[in-house]
C-alpha cells in the first residue's frame, strides 16, 4: 500500500511540474489566448520593434483561431504595412481592453500603409472576413490571457 501511494504522489508531482513547465513555455514562446465575444484565438505575441517588424510576414495562411497580437508600450497611432504578405487580413485596433476601429479585408499586396484612425495600444490581426462573420463591432470586449 505504501508503494502505490508514494508511486501516486510520484505520479501527481511529475504530472504538476509537467503542466507548470508546459505553461511557461507557452508564456515564453509569446502566446496569448485573447477572447472577443464568444471567439477565442490564439495569437501569437509581437512586442519587440523586431517581432512588430516581420509580424505575419512569409507565411502562407493562418488559422480560423490564430491571430498576431502586437503590443505596444503606449497608446498611439500605429501604422502596418503588408510587405511580404501571402493572405488578406482584418486590423483589430484595441485600447483599454475595448475594440476601437476595425480595418477590414486589407488585401495581402495592397501597397498602401494602413493607418490607425485612432488610439490604440494593441491591434489584433485575424484572417480577413472574420470580423464580420463573428460580428465583431467597435466597443467589443477584448480580454487577453497569457
Amino acid at each position: 500500500m505504501k508503494i502505490i501511494l508514494k508511486l501516486g504522489l510520484v505520479l501527481f508531482f511529475a504530472s504538476a511540474v509537467s503542466m507548470a513547465a508546459g505553461s511557461f513555455l507557452f508564456a515564453k514562446k509569446g502566446i496569448a489566448d485573447v477572447r472577443i465575444k464568444n471567439r477565442h484565438f490564439q495569437a501569437e505575441t509581437a512586442s519587440s520593434p523586431t517581432g512588430r517588424e516581420k509580424g505575419l510576414g512569409g507565411r502562407n495562411s493562418l488559422c480560423e483561431n490564430c491571430a498576431m497580437l502586437f503590443i505596444f508600450p503606449s497608446e498611439g497611432k500605429y501604422a502596418f504595412h503588408m510587405k511580404g504578405m501571402k493572405f488578406n487580413l482584418d486590423f483589430i485596433w484595441i485600447s483599454g481592453g475595448k475594440i476601437v476601429h476595425i480595418t477590414r479585408n486589407v488585401p495581402y499586396d495592397s501597397k498602401e500603409t494602413i493607418n490607425s484612425p485612432v488610439l490604440a495600444d494593441m491591434v489584433l490581426e485575424i484572417s480577413a472576413g472574420l470580423s464580420d462573420k463573428y460580428s465583431f463591432r467597435e466597443g467589443d470586449s477584448v480580454e487577453i490571457g497569457y
